[in-house]
């Protein structure tokens, strides 16, 4: 079968590794590392850290930094929810007597974390958010140390973070191709929902 993306006749290369690959591993390099001198290895050791600084690496260090903020936001809000539900349910047993009351609280709870999202106006944390919180209530009441757990995760998500942002700030070598022609999309340019400025005017 034909390649589409290659012309007939054409020969084959591969392609060589971008800087936002070589940021990526060095940003995991750098993550593991950490969890090294924390002495968490093999299964005592979480892959939360690596993850979000795989996510927040972008090609360019200010959506890293936004990537970044965002996922440390989301995070902080969530998991603070999550703690305030468990000190509720260990304060008051009852409220966890029944499984549906249970559930009924953790859907609420994902309920009011969205909700606050919006009001403070930062939708695009909304589902890591809502996942931070889940993360936390979810293994209630099996979970034996619920604020040093929540601690780690948001340790963790810190530690990928500021690895990104540090590792993309640095500039590798690399050789300038001035032959190629770059654009960007109109749906980019489309304002967010609390943006005064008309899409029209924008764009």
């Amino acid at each position: 079968m034909r390649k589409k993306n290659r012309k007939e006749g054409e020969p084959f290369y591969l392609p060589h590794i971008g800087q936002r690959i070589l940021k990526t591993t060095i940003a995991v390099f750098i993550c593991l590392l950490i969890n090294l001198l924390r002495g968490t290895t093999g299964a005592s050791m979480s892959a939360e850290a690596c993850i979000t600084a795989i996510i927040c690496m972008q090609p360019y260090v200010q959506d890293t930094r936004q990537y970044a903020v965002s996922r440390f936001t989301g995070t902080l809000l969530g998991a603070g929810l999550g703690l305030v539900l468990l000190f509720f349910l260990y304060r008051f047993p009852v409220l966890s007597a029944s499984r549906i009351v249970l559930y009924i609280l953790m859907a609420a709870g994902v309920m009011l974390t969205l909700y606050i999202t919006v009001l403070i106006r930062k939708p695009d944390i909304s589902a890591l958010a809502a996942i931070s919180f889940l993360c936390v209530i979810i293994t209630y009441p099996d979970i034996e140390t619920p604020f040093l757990t929540t601690f780690n995760r948001i340790l963790n998500v810190l530690i990928g973070t500021f690895s990104a942002v540090i590792v993309n700030a640095f500039r590798l070598p690399r050789t300038r191709n001035r032959g190629y022609v770059f654009f960007i999309r109109s749906k980019d340019l489309i304002p967010d929902r609390f943006a005064n400025i008309s899409p029209a005017v924008l764009f």
